[in-house]
């Protein structure tokens, strides 16, 4: 009788073992996979700035960015992939119906995200992660998703177009081959410069809050006011 005791705390304690780090596993895999989707969406942003472009998720798997090894593998559910093409959100990792609600709650969590937040709806079908950018990253996605283009430099040759001009500015070119430069961090609801005094009449300024300086290069300065009229500053 003692022996069978025995056989069945030890049958029971291998059993506890056995699950406890099937577990920890599971625990430790939810947590890489959170940061993979960190590591995406810093590519991502990356991406932007760089290229000038929206990413696919192949374009980000290359040297340079994720590399080439780099693994969209998932055992807890679907490939790791945007929601669609121009996306700025993720599929939801942890999709199968068999995973433990406790590794869905610690996906969800904030804790280990700066980058990516999840939006967790009753069908996980619905459930998707979010892709946070900078301010400046921000600014250049909302630029390219309204299927404009911008250059990866700038020249006197560019017309009805966006270039990048630095590491703080951008440049859009108008019809007359004239620019207004922009800060990426706050486009257009900051300052801007002007290349010369005609381009205070470009249709373009009118998407500027009142109150902004208009500043032309070299020269004065002017105020956006009521009913789009832009004022020389004194």
């Amino acid at each position: 009788m003692l022996r069978f005791f025995m056989c069945l705390w030890l049958f029971l304690s291998i059993s506890y073992c056995e699950e406890n780090t099937v577990m920890q596993q599971n625990v430790l895999y939810v947590t890489n996979m959170i940061k993979t989707e960190e590591k995406i969406a810093q590519a991502y942003e990356d991406y932007l700035l760089t290229e000038f472009e929206i990413p696919t998720i192949s374009k980000l798997v290359t040297n340079g960015y994720l590399g080439e090894n780099f693994t969209l593998k998932n055992r807890m559910g679907g490939d790791v992939n945007f929601n669609d093409e121009n996306s700025l959100s993720l599929k939801y990792a942890i999709s199968n119906t068999h995973i433990d609600q406790y590794l869905k709650d610690l996906y969800n969590r904030d804790l280990h995200r700066k980058k990516t937040a999840v939006f967790s709806a009753n069908s996980g079908t619905s459930s998707y992660v979010v892709i946070l950018l900078s301010k400046e990253g921000q600014n250049i996605y909302n630029i390219l998703h309204g299927r404009n283009i911008i250059n990866k430099t700038c020249n006197s040759t560019l017309k009805n177009s966006y270039c990048n001009n630095s590491i703080n500015t951008i440049r859009w070119y108008n019809e007359n081959r004239n620019w207004i430069e922009y800060s990426k961090r706050n486009f257009e609801t900051s300052n801007v410069t002007v290349e010369k005094e005609t381009v205070l009449s470009d249709s373009k300024l009118n998407n500027l809050p009142l109150g902004t300086y208009i500043r032309v290069e070299n020269a004065a300065r002017y105020v956006k006011v009521l009913d789009n009229k832009i004022l020389k500053v004194e």
